[in-house]
């Protein structure tokens, strides 16, 4: 299993995407690093999932990620997004989503955030897996006191090593939402390559149950 943080510096936007691949061909990976990879991905999904009122700062969406590894007693360190630059920086604020409360900067629509949960054994594996989100407005059904609502928009599309998740340990919305991510990466990807990469990116977004 290898971590590797990766991104490019662009003209009009950058982009920074850490993610874990596996290195071996077989499909028999086991033990904590699968279980702890599948239970950050639950907490990546539910970010990705959040709605909230406009004017809420990052600092109360830092649940979502972790509230999956909350219940095996497990945490992560460091912070679960940060702003991204369209020019400037990868780390660019004020904007943030993290434990720390001394930052009371509320998420804007038209703001680019980092979805970032992991986790870090000592001395033994780390896992973190990292896409961008925009933050829009989302029609609700309602609008309580007169408030606007709002959610992401994802803004990376790149496969999940399924052989590092543990697929029991989701729930069947956990599977429709990566079986969902997995078909627009294919759809939005596979235009742009040929041969042995079309071939790969089809072999790691293919759904993993019937719909």
């Amino acid at each position: 299993m290898l971590l590797v943080c990766y991104g490019m510096h662009l003209l009009h936007r950058q982009t920074n995407l850490p993610h874990i691949l596996s290195l071996y061909m077989r499909h028999d990976y086991a033990g904590l690093d699968k279980i702890n990879n599948s239970v950050q991905w639950q907490g990546h999904i539910a970010l990705d999932q959040a709605v909230f009122p406009e004017n809420t700062p990052g600092f109360l969406l830092d649940a979502f990620a972790r509230s999956s590894l909350w219940k095996i007693g497990l945490d992560y360190r460091h912070g679960t997004g940060h702003g991204v630059g369209a020019a400037l920086n990868v780390h660019e604020g004020p904007q943030s989503i993290t434990f720390r409360f001394g930052n009371m900067t509320p998420l804007l629509k038209g703001m680019v955030v980092s979805n970032e949960p992991g986790y870090y054994e000592d001395h033994a594996f780390g896992i973190r897996i990292e896409n961008l989100l925009y933050v829009k407005e989302v029609n609700t059904p309602n609008r309580f006191g007169g408030i606007g609502y709002l959610g992401f928009e994802k803004l990376t599309f790149v496969p999940i090593q399924i052989k590092l998740i543990d697929l029991p340990v989701l729930s069947i919305a956990e599977i429709d939402w990566l079986n969902d991510y997995h078909s627009e990466v294919w759809e939005k990807v596979s235009p742009l390559v040929d041969g042995s990469a079309r071939q790969w990116l089809w072999n790691n977004t293919r759904p993993l149950i019937t719909q």
